[in-house]
């Protein structure tokens, strides 16, 4: 869902792009309110829409308060022209920023029209909801009378969800329009939402996608002058990383597929952990570039934030280079490196590319976009990972191997996100090379507490730590307290792979000890996770679903900021109702 502050400028930047066209849409105006009464009134046309008072004076006062909706970013009013004349409406509305989804209606024209117009209409608010204003579903309900339209509806792969003796429910996705849009092509005019042909082409996905995407944008490329390319399984919701997807469509930025990118003669093409082998000879345009998470030609491959502490490297890198035919062989056009150490985990160093590799997009981006360097040819030794090289599912520890590669094993596989190596059926956190004159068998342990052991290794002796966010998330998420606690608490702004922190789930499960014991360990109430969304967000769910208001009291005596707002510009209030909500409201606006 496009950010609501660029809602405004996108609806009139592609009702100008569809200008053009016999059928097309304009934006109400104050002297459409007879017009708009004429049809909503009318007995046949009007049956099953909303009552509408019959007084032009009542829908002028509509039309100015949906004037201010309209410029905060939360529906739009839409005039259906056809070879110039007015014949009918049709209405975005409700939108619904945690679904990604809209719904629409008011779609009506006038007797005598032709009913290809209508469903032109249709699909030209769908060109808008899934094409610039970037929804990846509706929602809208039919009235069982009104046949004609649910059965449009269900002939477009509309899902019918629930109904009753009054209405039909339906969901619908993008996925499932551009599918069926195909069938009625001759009905649409074109596809008037693609305006001109962009420059730069971001292939990928995760923060450094985003990010890259974002500074763009930042740096006054237009999102015209943009498209992306979405990896296969990003489904378009933010997690504890940014999706690349969710974040084209809130900055307007369209997302075109790789065929059709592949045609354009002068994009620059940037391949940002994008999920597919690219062959040059496919492509008409010689710009093609790709951040590859390795100081190349070392690392080829995958699992390059392994590799190199597996094999306790001193340092590793980033290369920008040319894409070839090869898999990571292409000429180097400028490399970044950096320091590793004894106790980098695996998702530290891979956050350190995050970071390393924006850096590096960046100081390379006007050379790249004014001129074609040739780079210089990768020389000395390479080595090449491919994804049978590594089974993450394998997650035991062999202890009889010297303590420097123990250690090194476990550590390339610390990443809580995706996977955590296990000892004794307990999920390793860290683990460090200690002195001691205890001697220890391999694999034989003596407890340091309830979080930590010491194990014998080949030639030493290891120290373990157990995941305690495990133990921390199922506390917030089941209410069960730990039967001890360790001495070192790990980082509690830490997020899981859906992105939530033991502070969020404890919040919108409504469970008050934990939520009071992570306030005072340094869980920060005001974090945001790549959503925006923060603890009091959380809290005020629980309370919609129970009445509850206990987390969002501590949460704000403990100084959480009811301001803050999430990705779509929506603050805690903006998600709650002035009167079934009014108590929560009152609380966040003492």
């Amino acid at each position: 869902m496009l950010r609501p502050n660029l809602h405004v400028g996108a609806i009139k930047r592609w009702l100008h792009a569809i200008s053009g066209c016999e059928t097309r849409l304009r934006l109400v105006q104050p002297e459409d309110a007879e017009f708009i009464l004429h049809l909503r009134t009318d007995p046949v046309r009007g049956a099953n829409l909303s009552a509408t008072p019959n007084s032009a004076a009542i829908q002028r006062a509509w039309l100015a308060k949906y004037e201010i909706r309209f410029s905060a970013g939360k529906e739009a009013y839409f005039i259906v022209e056809n070879k110039g004349a007015a014949c009918g409406t049709v209405r975005l509305y409700d939108y619904r920023p945690e679904h990604d989804s809209f719904s629409w209606g008011s779609w009506i024209v006038e007797a005598g029209t032709s009913p290809s117009v209508a469903i032109r209409a249709a699909l030209l608010i769908y060109d808008l909801a899934f094409g610039p204003l970037g929804f990846s579903s509706a929602h809208f309900d039919v009235r069982q009378a009104n046949c004609s339209v649910w059965r449009f509806h269900e002939k477009m792969g509309a899902s019918l969800l629930s109904g009753n003796e009054q209405d039909r429910f339906y969901a619908y996705t993008v996925n499932e329009y551009l599918r069926r849009r195909a069938e009625l092509e001759r009905h649409t005019q074109g596809r008037p939402w693609v305006e001109g042909i962009p420059r730069i082409c971001i292939a990928g996905k995760h923060d450094i996608a985003a990010d890259c995407l974002i500074g763009l944008l930042d740096r006054g490329y237009a999102p015209e002058e943009l498209c992306v390319v979405a990896n296969r399984n990003d489904d378009g919701r933010h997690a504890w990383q940014k999706s690349l997807l969710a974040t084209a469509r809130q900055n307007g930025v369209r997302v075109w597929p790789i065929s059709a990118v592949q045609q354009l003669q002068d994009i620059r093409f940037f391949s940002l952990e994008h999920d597919r082998i690219l062959r040059p000879s496919a492509f008409r345009s010689p710009h093609l570039y790709n951040l590859h998470f390795s100081r190349l030609p070392a690392y080829r491959g995958v699992a390059t934030s392994v590799w190199p502490i597996r094999n306790r490297e001193n340092s590793s890198g980033v290369t920008l280079h040319r894409i070839d035919e090869g898999i990571d062989t292409g000429r180097v056009i400028a490399q970044r490196v950096f320091p590793l150490s004894r106790s980098t985990k695996s998702s530290e160093l891979y956050a350190e590319y995050m970071l390393q590799g924006r850096q590096l997009f960046f100081e390379q981006l006007d050379v790249l976009m004014a001129s074609a360097p040739e780079g210089i040819p990768q020389e000395g030794g390479a080595s090449y990972y491919p994804r049978s090289s590594i089974d993450y599912s394998d997650l035991s520890v062999d202890f009889s191997r010297p303590s420097a590669e123990v250690v090194s094993s476990i550590k390339s596989r610390l990443f809580w996100q995706y996977q955590l190596p296990a000892f004794e059926g307990r999920r390793i956190w860290d683990v460090s090379e200690i002195e001691t004159h205890e001697i220890l068998m391999p694999g034989q342990r003596r407890a340091i507490d309830g979080w930590s052991d010491l194990v014998g290794v080949g030639g030493g002796t290891i120290r373990l730590d157990y995941s305690f966010m495990d133990a921390l998330v199922t506390w917030a998420k089941d209410d069960q307290r730990p039967a001890s606690f360790p001495s070192l608490i790990p980082d509690l702004q830490t997020e899981n792979a859906q992105g939530w922190t033991p502070l969020m789930i404890a919040s919108y499960n409504g469970h008050l000890e934990p939520l009071r014991w992570l306030i005072e360990s340094g869980a920060n109430p005001d974090h945001q996770n790549r959503r925006g969304t923060t603890a009091l967000m959380y809290a005020k769910s629980f309370a919609q679903m129970t009445g509850n208001l206990g987390p969002i009291k501590i949460l704000l005596a403990a100084g959480a900021r009811p301001d803050l707002k999430d990705q779509y510009g929506y603050a805690v209030s903006d998600y709650c109702d002035s009167v079934r909500d009014a108590e929560i409201l009152s609380l966040i606006k003492a």
